[in-house]
């Protein structure tokens, strides 16, 4: 874009102490430099957690300033690793997902369904089932005025799938107030929530299924007519759980759990939230 060939003209104005790294200048650190990379027998550069050097031209990810092995230091920025679509023969998600054993559903994408029930005054069981393989999915409270439309500063719970497809873990992060990248926020914090699964079909379908009373010790607000602000994500081409989808695969949700169906308004909108869940989750749980 106009603004990003501005930034890269930039990179001749970089001090003495900075690199030119993923179109900013970026300061030199006590670990990263050439002298702290040299004396490690390393090479300085701007590179990824996966000690891959970005150019300019190529490369959307989490980047920094970085020794890398002197073998790595022409290990140019490639396309992350993906997994196939969806099967054509994996049949009925409704049939997956179970939809009958829960008493309230919003439509949060064309492929992303929250089914939920009150169990009590204080407890909601949650089930997000996704039509096709995921990375990772999260769902969870929004952090009003928070950066990134909420996602700084969001509670959420986060299921992740391992490279190959198995059923990773499902757990609870607080993400990082002003940092998105996943490698930001990626330890889990204690879990408000209780008996979470998370149960894959390879190829075609995942869900994530947990009670909670909020989230980060937060309650949900179960009162008539209460919404709570949540935020969702999911991420759908590769295992790598620092890296998110555009709209469409994060968005924003107003949640009143006394409406069990509302067709008419299905109380989410797409957002430009979550930059990483990545986790990023850059990842995510970046969403989340």
């Amino acid at each position: 874009s106009r603004n990003l060939y501005a930034r890269d003209l930039a990179a001749a104005q970089c001090a003495d102490d900075q690199i030119y790294c993923w179109h900013r200048c970026m300061d030199y650190t006590a670990d990263a430099s050439p002298e702290a990379c040299a004396a490690k027998g390393m090479v300085f550069n701007c590179t990824s957690e996966y000690n891959q050097v970005w150019l300019p031209e190529v490369g959307h990810g989490d980047y920094n300033p970085g020794c890398v092995a002197p073998e790595d230091a022409d290990n140019i920025v490639t396309p992350h690793p993906t997994f196939s679509p969806q099967d054509p023969n994996c049949g009925s998600v409704e049939s997956f997902a179970d939809a009958d054993l829960f008493d309230g559903v919003r439509k949060l994408s064309d492929a992303l369904t929250l089914y939920f029930s009150v169990l009590d005054e204080a407890t909601v069981l949650m089930h997000l089932v996704h039509d096709g393989p995921i990375g990772w999915m999260a769902i969870g409270y929004e952090n009003p005025g928070g950066g990134h439309n909420g996602m700084n500063g969001a509670n959420v719970v986060m299921a992740v799938v391992e490279e190959g497809g198995e059923a990773g873990e499902v757990n609870e992060y607080h993400v990082h107030d002003q940092a998105s990248a996943f490698r930001h926020w990626n330890v889990p914090i204690p879990a408000t929530f209780t008996n979470a699964t998370l149960k894959i079909v390879e190829g075609c379908f995942a869900s994530m299924t947990f009670e909670t009373t909020g989230f980060n010790q937060v309650p949900l607000d179960l009162s008539d007519g209460a919404e709570n602000l949540l935020i969702w994500a999911v991420h759908t081409t590769t295992w790598r759980h620092q890296y998110h989808g555009g709209p469409g695969f994060r968005g924003h949700l107003a949640l009143d759990f006394g409406v069990l169906a509302d067709p008419d308004a299905p109380g989410s909108t797409a957002s430009t939230a979550w930059a990483s869940l990545a986790l990023v989750i850059a990842c995510v749980l970046g969403v989340f």
